[in-house]
């Protein structure tokens, strides 16, 4: 089946206007439905053999934009089943959907619905901004003071110009100094200065930075007119403004409502020309203009003049608030009577034509192909059959789901971490702030991952998980933080694994929410939505130090006690549907060598023995047959572990890491990591300058009498820092 798109040329206003909303709403729709079935897709598990649906998308619908946003926009929409139809019928746009529904929850669909319906996009962001989901709109968290990001592109030679400037300002401005301050301070000389004057030195044109006009409203608010919408200024601002040498002119907004017809261009007035009000004022006119900013109706910034809402020629006044500007074209049309100017109920200003249809503000879909012809019909959705529930994939190295807590109070062990996460998270939710980023620390096994999934189930935030080595590349880490909305936690495990361009992308990220793109030749500054950072490593000092610095909570974990790993083994054991007896548990905790991963390893292969013998409780019995299976002893020593020792101990004398492990047959590497820090516990190897020796300890394990050595026994340097790097 094919379909065919018609383009034609010369099509009449209106049906052209038709045209444009029709194929503009046929995209929004796509996305919509990408992002529909795409979530489908993640619920039913189809994707395979890619990694998650975002994966798949990116793969085969090449570009897809961002994948990860429309699941997380359609998610969102299945909760929010107004404002769903509301996109369906063509009611709002998508542009205004995806940000509302991204705060939105089922209390605060419909106060976002009427927010949306009666504001621009423009203003729906910077409501949006801010806000934690949950809040309505004027209410949450927001920062302090808006700031801003210019985007400025230079020559290789302006770049260097450009720094000198910067760096000399700094220096004249004193110690303290932002880059920021001193560009602001470069702005306002040359609007003070006049370009005629001698550099340095140029003399003031005496006009002042800038001429703004300050609102005031009935309830005694104020605030400006900026580019990006209405902005409440407090008395700091103000004296902010005032200090940089701003004239600062207060005006009164337009009061009234209705139709404000004016009289046709020729005709005469009813009130003799003698007996009008006095004409509108330099002061007023300039104050006017400065209110408005450009024409109301269609926003040009030239040729403007005032306008009296009530005909002057009819006796209308001169008063600041019934006057509007409109550029010298839209004058005209008002007296032609092809336009009219309207004051709504809010206070806007609007305009409509003769057949009624609003042309100041943007329609709908619904409202411009409610009556367009069959070439143009308007796309509505309809959802058939109901969702399915999201499915939970484990990978095949996840521990067994049984051994998962839900929440922090089903976690076992590492109370003080614990409760520092618990305390932490509280008080960000109760400050409507995003949590301070995280560094756990401490030995594989011990249960970082979970912690940072519990910190996002605490939290009520998504948590997205990557490893350290998938983001060495800093481009792949720029789509990753691009797609996180406010909250999200982003968990990077292996964090030391990252890579140092990486780790240095990440500084600004963590602190400003602000990534450099390079772009088009240029550098751009990415805007991020504020996230948490969580990050896992078993090798602390392989990070930067102004790295480690912007972690605001550093937690270390330590291995387990045995009571603990019992107490985790029988928790775990009632979710496997198998009851342990509390010997068992405490073989078990004795062979996991301090670690809950492989407490629950040993537990699975139990309760698979258990199961065989038809047993419903598993006992001493079926742990030291697992055990046997598995190769680990009493003391919890697998077989190489126990080769390395009883090879020691033959030679009797130091031997160099390298060297034993490969008589072990394993890489350097892996002993390293795996064998020599449970060995070094046990106190069963020790370092010296020579290599590993074995101690007093494995000869008495072993049954050996003490030797002499014919080595001289001294502490172990500290590894270098190549080898730190290479092994951490």
């Amino acid at each position: 089946m094919k379909t065919t798109i018609e383009l034609v040329y010369g099509l009449p206003q209106k049906e052209l206007v038709e045209r444009l909303h029709f194929h503009q709403r046929q995209n929004e729709v796509s996305e919509r439905a990408l992002g529909f079935y795409l979530l489908d897709m993640q619920k039913r598990n189809a994707f395979q053999p890619e990694k998650d649906a975002a994966a798949w998308a990116k793969k085969h619908l090449s570009p897809c934009g961002n994948p990860q946003k429309l699941i997380h926009l359609a998610r969102c929409l299945e909760e929010l089943p107004r404002m769903a139809e509301a996109f369906a019928e063509g009611e709002i746009p998508w542009t205004k959907i995806r940000e509302v529904a991204r705060v939105a929850t089922a209390e605060t669909e419909e106060a976002w619905l009427d927010f949306a319906r009666r504001s621009t996009s423009r203003e729906i962001e910077r409501e949006v901004m801010g806000k934690k989901r949950g809040d309505k709109p004027g209410e949450g968290f927001k920062a302090r003071r808006l700031k801003f990001i210019e985007r400025l592109m230079f020559s290789a030679a302006g770049k260097v110009i450009w720094d000198q400037a910067i760096r000399k300002i700094m220096k004249e401005m004193g110690k303290g100094t932002t880059p920021s301050e001193a560009a602001l301070h470069l702005a306002r000389l040359g609007l003070l200065s006049d370009p005629e004057g001698q550099i340095p030195g140029r003399k003031p044109n005496g006009q002042g930075i800038a001429a703004i006009a300050l609102h005031i409203g009935a309830d005694g608010k104020r605030w400006i007119d900026t580019e990006e919408g209405r902005e409440s200024i407090d008395k700091e601002t103000f004296e902010e403004i005032a200090r940089l040498g701003a004239t600062v002119t207060e005006v009164k907004d337009v009061v009234g409502t209705g139709d404000c017809p004016a009289i046709r261009l020729g005709e005469r007035g009813e009130v003799a020309p003698e007996d009008r009000a006095p004409k509108v004022t330099a002061e007023v006119k300039a104050a006017v203009l400065l209110r408005d900013g450009a024409c109301v109706i269609c926003g040009r910034t030239e040729d403007l003049t005032p306008h009296h809402l009530d005909s002057h020629a009819d006796g209308g006044t001169s008063d600041m608030s019934r006057l509007v500007t409109l550029c010298l074209s839209c004058q005209g049309r008002v007296h032609a009577h092809e336009v009219v100017i309207r004051i709504e109920a809010d206070g806007s200003i609007s305009a409509r034509d003769r057949e009624g249809v609003v042309v100041t503000k943007a329609r709908s879909a619904a409202e411009v192909l409610e009556g367009a012809g069959e070439e143009c019909p308007l796309a509505t959705i309809e959802t058939r059959g109901a969702p399915e529930p999201l499915l939970e994939i484990h990978q095949p190295h996840q521990p067994p789901a049984a051994g998962l807590p839900a929440t922090f109070d089903d976690f076992v062990g590492q109370r003080g971490v614990v409760e520092n996460l618990k305390l932490t998270a509280r008080a960000a939710k109760l400050k409507g702030r995003t949590l301070d980023h995280v560094l756990l620390s401490g030995p594989a096994g011990l249960g970082k991952t979970s912690l940072a999934r519990l910190l996002a189930v605490e939290l009520g935030s998504t948590i997205e998980e990557t490893m350290g080595r998938n983001l060495a590349d800093p481009q792949r880490l720029i789509s990753v933080l691009a797609g996180l909305h406010r909250g999200d936690i982003l968990f990077i495990d292996e964090l030391h694994a990252l890579g140092s361009d990486s780790e240095e992308l990440l500084y600004s990220a963590m602190k400003e929410c602000v990534v450099s793109v390079h772009q088009g030749g240029g550098i751009e500054r990415l805007a991020l939505e504020p996230f948490t950072l969580v990050g896992a490593t078993t090798c602390p000092g392989a990070l930067s130090e102004p790295f480690r610095s912007r972690f605001g909570i550093h937690l270390r974990l330590e291995h387990y006690g045995e009571e603990d790993l019992a107490e985790l083994v029988i928790r775990a054991a009632e979710g496997m549907e198998i009851a342990a007896t509390a010997q068992a548990a405490r073989e078990i905790a004795r062979r996991a060598r301090g670690t809950p991963r492989e407490a629950l390893r040993i537990l699975d292969r139990s309760r698979d023995v258990a199961e065989l013998t038809g047993s419903r409780v598993l006992d001493l019995a079926h742990v030291g047959e697992a055990a046997g299976r598995l190769g680990i002893d009493l003391n919890g020593l697998d077989p190489v572990d126990r080769k390395a020792v009883k090879l020691l101990l033959k030679l009797g004398r130091p031997i160099g890491q390298e060297a034993l492990a490969a008589r072990l047959g394993i890489d350097r590497a892996t002993f390293h990591e795996v064998h020599e820090p449970y060995l070094e516990r046990l106190g069963l190897i020790e370092r010296t300058e020579r290599g590993r020796v074995a101690t007093e300890e494995a000869r008495r394990l072993y049954g050996q009498e003490p030797a002499a050595p014919t080595w001289a026994a001294s502490p172990a340097p500290a590894l270098e820092p190549r080898l730190a790097h290479e092994f951490c």
